[in-house]
């Protein structure tokens, strides 16, 4: 680990300096820019002279301060010019939701590209994409690149645009369109900022070649297929490249949606999830060499109940430029998803690909970047053609699962040991054994779950990770979560096929609104202990862990379940039906006509406490219920009893801005302290960032009393208190603060981590230990002064 001293470790790109012969001079670019919802902005730009032994930041490179940097790119010919694209970053990720919008108007610098003559000293923009708007989504640069045979030619890919080219011969050196997007009918009104458009440059017979992949997935209504392109003469007027919100005969599309054709391989490549899983490469001195890289489709791969067509088409390969290959069965491109191992699922490559880079000497081995971390070919490939007719493929079918395995990796494999770099969700304590038992979710690579070892955690379940937690009173009984309302309850500890799905009331219609990754609790009160709490629009209740373990583990297993019946026994609280309702929904106007929409983002409750509950939606309406264990007599509806009083419209002081996290007195159920996301400056009359609540049960009104004290203007995405001590600690995108005390100066609240994206934070006040689910540096402990 070599970035310890940057102001983050959220990374976008990294370059090396192709003037240096020693290649020891490297460039970092910070803030990821994937164009997700937990896409971390960055912190300028790094550069290294001794191999990232030591690092300085560029003076001149403020302008990315809270943006992403999609590349650094090093003019070969001075190393004094650089060009830097940016895109959109966010602020705030929390566990569940945050305002993951875009800093205040006029405290960033526009997207687009960047340049410095003077190594970085100063810089300028010379190319500025669509302006970005607040809550918007994937503005900016996509991929920047030079004319492999002339580097005073720069190329520039715009999302929901398309390419654009500097060249100083034509049009005094203007940025013109080449290439448009599948999307770009020309009409600012129509841009599409879902669709991404990736591209590499390289040289062929004296000309330059250009291989694109653009698209925003035929898996979005109504958005065209992503698809592969080329053209072996970029040497022309731009006009002639492109012209009319048209693309020019010389751009040859290498994809057909015909599954016989064998255009098809690259067919559909980044599904719906291009915006986010897209790009192109062609390694340098072997133009025809091609790789793609997109995201599964699921649909054709056996292990995630597809037709067995290929092994999930998520990275493609070519040596014939994309054309059909007659020598191989007019193969365009083969899949390198999976080894040649018996089982495709087995040393197997992560659905979302990012980055791919060769052995300079030797561009049969590679190194592919996805969420799953890092993998490595061997540099030889082989024919497994013969599996697909065991897989019961017929016709075209057949031959195209034929000519895709027809060249995949003979051995992939996996480097990711020692490279920590999990994104953490957040972490549920072991209530008896908070020393030595967690459970962790993290971002599209499953649960993990710690006994101790810092070096070996065992997967519990695969999938996107989310929430966690254990029953207060048997801790052998927990639950995880999914993405979206998809929960997993286990009866039998850490039995790994002991999970049993609780979540189908959630998707019954009419059905509500959810984050990605929902807030739930267990009760933390051992006298409720069957008791889960779940955020939607409005707050569900099992009374009894989802329903009864007999039923639940014959019918509702994830691995042996005959899901022949309804899974689990949610209700929303206040509901007269059990469903979604406008008494239970805490969105709805129900609860008034300021505040509305939005979905629940927190969920709090008091170990010493059955009745109270509280809860805050994304909208910042904060709620309070007196009689959250009540049971009515309604069948399918025993939360329909269940009252709340609404209290942000009770004080002036309250943010309408994202409630993160909600802590709740363990001996005051009436006091709770909660964090926001959000910039102060986007809603000045009620400034803040974490809060301390009281409610008065009489009145149904409260206080909002800020405790930021020296915080600053940041987004907040956790805070806990230490009971014993009377310390609160808060998260953000930097790590981890403390605020001791009686104190109104908040400092850092331990060393050994590095500036990192922290998303939660769970405390053992019992067990003396604070916990921060990190987003890219796994996870990290505190051990708390004893009280």
């Amino acid at each position: 680990f070599i970035s310890g001293s940057f102001a983050t470790n959220a990374i976008g790109d990294i370059t090396i300096d192709p003037t240096d012969p020693s290649g020891r001079t490297i460039y970092v670019g910070t803030g990821e820019p994937n164009a997700s919802g937990d896409s971390g902005a960055g912190q300028g730009i790094y550069k290294s002279t001794d191999g990232g032994n030591s690092w300085t930041r560029l003076p001149g490179s403020d302008f990315a301060n809270n943006r992403s940097i999609s590349d650094v790119v090093i003019d070969p010919t001075n190393g004094n010019t650089i060009y830097v694209g940016t895109t959109r970053g966010v602020r705030g990720v929390s566990s569940s939701s945050g305002d993951t919008g875009n800093p205040p108007v006029g405290t960033v610098a526009p997207v687009g590209l960047y340049k410095s003559t003077d190594g970085g000293n100063t810089f300028s923009a010379i190319f500025l994409t669509l302006p970005i708007t607040p809550g918007g989504f994937s503005e900016g640069t996509s991929r920047v690149a030079l004319d492999p045979s002339n580097p005073a030619v720069v190329y520039v890919g715009a999302f929901g645009l398309g390419i654009f080219r500097s060249d100083p011969s034509e049009n005094g050196g203007a940025f013109q369109q080449v290439f448009y997007s599948e999307d770009n009918d020309g009409n600012p009104a129509h841009f599409d900022p879902f669709d991404r458009t990736a591209f590499a440059v390289t040289t062929k017979s004296g000309l330059t070649r250009m291989y694109v992949a653009d698209g925003n997935g035929a898996d979005i209504p109504n958005g065209p297929a992503s698809q592969v392109w080329r053209n072996d003469n970029m040497n022309q007027p731009a006009s002639t490249l492109a012209s009319g919100n048209v693309n020019g005969s010389s751009w040859k599309n290498l994809t057909s949606s015909k599954v016989g054709d064998p255009g098809y391989a690259t067919y559909n490549y980044c599904t719906g999830q291009c915006w986010y899983d897209n790009a192109i490469y062609t390694p340098k001195g072997h133009p025809d060499t091609v790789f793609v890289l997109g995201s599964y489709l699921y649909r054709e791969q056996l292990g995630s109940g597809g037709n067995g067509l290929s092994n999930g088409r998520a990275v493609l390969r070519s040596t014939t430029a994309g054309a059909p290959d007659p020598d191989h069965n007019n193969r365009t491109f083969t899949d390198m998803i999976a080894d040649a191992g018996t089982d495709p699922n087995n040393n197997g490559i992560h659905p979302d690909q990012h980055a791919l880079v060769f052995l300079p000497d030797n561009p049969n081995v590679w190194f592919e970047g996805s969420d799953g971390g890092l993998m490595r070919s061997n540099g030889t490939y082989t024919d497994v053609s013969s599996q697909c007719a065991a897989r019961g493929l017929t016709g075209d079918n057949l031959t195209a699962c034929q000519r895709l395995l027809s060249a995949v990796p003979t051995q992939l494999t996996s480097l990711n040991n020692g490279l920590d770099t999990l994104q953490f969700q957040s972490f549920s304590i072991n209530p008896k054994n908070p020393s030595k038992e967690l459970l962790g979710g993290t971002q599209d690579n499953g649960t993990f779950l710690y006994e101790g070892s810092s070096v070996l955690w065992g997967q519990t379940i695969g999938g996107d990770g989310g929430q966690s937690g254990f029953n207060a009173a048997n801790p052998d009984i927990r639950f995880h979560t999914y993405f979206a309302p998809q929960v997993d309850v286990n009866f039998q500890g850490t039995v790994t096929t002991g999970w049993d799905w609780v979540a189908d009331r959630f998707f019954l219609p009419p059905a509500e609104g959810w984050s990605f990754y929902i807030p739930i609790i267990y009760d933390p009160n051992p006298a409720s202990a069957g008791s889960i709490f779940a955020g939607l629009q409005g707050v569900w209740r099992t009374r009894d862990n989802g329903g009864p373990r007999a039923y639940l583990d014959q019918h509702c297993n994830e691995f042996t379940g005959d899901f022949k019946v309804l899974c689990g026994d949610f209700v929303e609280l206040g509901s007269p039906t059990g469903l979604s309702d406008a008494h239970g929904n805490l969105t709805s106007t129900f609860f008034g006509s300021d505040r509305v929409g939005g979905v629940v983002n927190a969920i709090g409750r008091s170990p010493g406490d059955k009745s109270t509950l509280w809860a805050a939606t994304t909208t910042g309406r904060v709620f309070v219920s007196k009689n959250a264990d009540d049971v009515s007599n309604v069948p399918g509806a025993d939360g329909s009893d269940v009252t709340y009083t609404r209290i942000d419209s009770t004080s002036a002081a309250a943010p309408n801005r994202v409630p993160t996290y909600i802590y709740v007195d363990a001996k005051n159920p009436n006091r709770a302290w909660i964090s926001y996301s959000g910039y102060s400056a986007r809603t000045p009359t009620t400034p803040g960032h974490i809060f301390e609540v009281r409610f008065n049960p009489n009145s149904g009104t409260a206080t909002f009393t800020s405790i930021d004290g020296s915080l600053g203007d940041m987004p907040i995405t956790s805070v806990v208190r230490d009971d014993p001590t009377g310390d609160f600690y808060a998260s953000n995108d930097f790590g981890v603060l403390r605020l001791p005390k009686g104190s109104s100066t908040w400092q850092s609240a331990g060393t050994g981590m590095p500036m990192v994206e922290v998303c939660a934070v769970a405390i053992s006040t019992k067990g003396r230990r604070l916990y921060a689910a990190t987003h890219g540096r796994g996870g990290y402990v505190l051990q708390l002064p004893e009280d």
